[in-house]
């Protein structure tokens, strides 16, 4: 282009830092932006999207404040939410509130991302009672409120420990028969297993069902977590007998919940169990056989199962099981 003497505009450029962002190639979208910056060319409000992604999962969020929060460009919705979840996720919750009173508050009408972020921001300053009062004015404002919402509220009151908090919430969402999914109800498992509330965990799990919600993976997931660490096989087993009844699509994380199992004294139960889900067709993670080898249980479980073939690893973290979907 250049040798034709054709100037590429700033679709081009944003088209490039895009696709670059999109491969993971992050210093090369930050060196299109700074090409973009020393051709005098003015970005636009999709390229501080873009910008602000790459800066996050680049991890150099420093650079977020002289690039984004201190240039004079215009900000459109889109480019705003993309700075105020940038901010959010690594840690900097007071620049996203400070940003959005900047940016947003006056000037440009906030979608359930804004609030997202916004709600996020509060929990992680610990402002607890304040997200509380700006999730309800939202919710009165517009009760129609997409679940990502009541999701991102109960999932900030279980990351402060919150968790009967958290409860009250779901229920009251509930009874004002707002928009949930198995998301919000699965965020609220989770934190009633870590406070140890593991027959109030087992209700919801059950009102969920009987509210026409149905369970997820991980949510199934979550609840096996939670049944596991109480030592109680009995229960597991059962769990594992609904989860092939309901047709579940267990995962590796679903393997290594149980493998756990075997590093407590009931090794030959959990051998079983998992020789039972192995039967089913289910492939462990190098995790997962990790898990048994070291347990010892490893001739128990996989030497009548040598045919299985070993999954690419899974995460077993609590965050991962709490995924929140926008859609």
């Amino acid at each position: 282009m250049v040798s034709t003497s054709c100037s590429p505009d700033i679709v081009l450029y944003n088209v490039l830092m895009d696709s670059m962002a999109k491969e993971s190639r992050y210093d090369e979208a930050l060196d299109i932006y700074m090409h973009i910056r020393g051709n005098q060319i003015k970005p636009d409000a999709y390229t501080l999207s873009t910008l602000a992604q790459v800066l996050r999962f680049s991890r150099n969020i420093g650079l977020l404040r002289r690039m984004i929060l201190r240039s004079d460009i215009s900000f459109d919705l889109v480019a705003c939410n993309s700075v105020l979840c940038a901010l959010c996720k690594s840690g900097f919750p007071s620049e996203a509130i400070q940003f959005y009173i900047d940016k947003i508050g006056l000037s440009i009408k906030p979608d359930r991302y804004t609030y997202v972020g916004l709600l996020d921001s509060l929990c992680q300053l610990g402002r607890v009672s304040h997200a509380i009062d700006f999730y309800r004015d939202v919710i009165v404002s517009d009760p129609e409120s997409n679940a990502y919402v009541h999701a991102a509220i109960l999932c900030g009151l279980v990351r402060q420990g919150r968790n009967l908090l958290a409860l009250r919430i779901l229920r009251e969402a509930v009874r004002e028969n707002y928009s949930l999914d198995s998301v919000c109800y699965t965020i609220v498992l989770h934190g009633l297993f870590c406070a140890h509330r593991v027959e109030e965990a087992c209700g919801l799990f059950e009102q969920m069902k009987h509210s026409g919600i149905a369970p997820n993976t991980s949510t199934y997931n979550v609840m096996l977590r939670g049944l596991c660490r109480t030592r109680d096989l009995h229960a597991v087993k059962q769990f594992l007998t609904e989860m092939e009844c309901a047709d579940v699509e267990m995962d590796s994380i679903s393997f290594n919940v149980v493998a756990s199992l075997t590093k407590s004294q009931h090794i030959g139960s959990a051998a079983a169990m998992i020789g039972g889900m192995l039967n089913l067709g289910m492939k462990p993670s190098t995790k997962t056989c990790s898990l048994i080898a070291h347990s010892g249980g490893y001739k128990l479980v996989l030497e009548d199962n040598t045919a299985a073939t070993v999954e690419s690893d899974g995460s077993d973290s609590s965050s991962d099981l709490l995924v929140c979907s926008a859609s």
